[in-house]
């Protein structure tokens, strides 16, 4: 009987352990959704965003959107929609929509789209100045990665204790 309740009490014991351990573990790594960085990040990630924002401050004013399509070359008329109703999502553009046959939709940065405009500008800068060194590193690590992978018994380029994956 008393080593039931032994048992039962180290269970309880590691039990807690393990909880207060996760929730340890929950307030050090920041969930994406409550990450302010993350979501901004997120946000601006996806291939078109960027140009979309662009060619929306360029214009200086509202653009349709059939103009604003010819501006953003190469995009398709369903990932442009996509696209700006994420951002009126997230406020960066408002949309006005005017009561004609056929219908005339406008588009414009708001005052938070537009001060976005100044970050994206500072990390058009950095691109600039280091894709060349990015380049070159990254030339180099293929070429070691291929060289490693050639040589029978040398250590492969995977790492040999990779990171543990974090779920969200």
């Amino acid at each position: 009987m008393q080593m039931a309740t032994q048992l039962k009490t180290k269970t309880q014991e590691v039990v807690k352990s393990r909880k207060k351990s996760s929730e340890d573990r929950a307030k050090r790594t920041r969930r994406p959704d409550t990450c302010p960085v993350m979501r901004a990040l997120e946000l601006i990630a996806n291939k078109w965003t960027v140009p979309v924002i662009y060619n929306l401050y360029c214009a200086n004013g509202p653009i349709r959107f059939g103009e604003l399509q010819r501006k953003v070359d190469a995009i398709t008329q369903k990932e442009l929609t996509k696209r700006l109703r994420e951002l009126e999502r997230a406020g960066l553009i408002e949309r006005r929509v005017f009561p004609e046959v056929p219908p005339r939709v406008e588009y414009e940065l708001t005052e938070i789209g537009i001060t976005l405009f100044e970050p994206l500008s500072a990390l058009s800068e950095w691109a600039k100045r280091y894709s060349e060194v990015i380049d070159e590193h990254r030339r180099k690590h293929g070429v070691r990665a291929a060289a490693r992978a050639a040589i029978p018994g040398a250590p492969s380029a995977k790492r040999a204790n990779p990171p543990p994956v974090i779920s969200y």
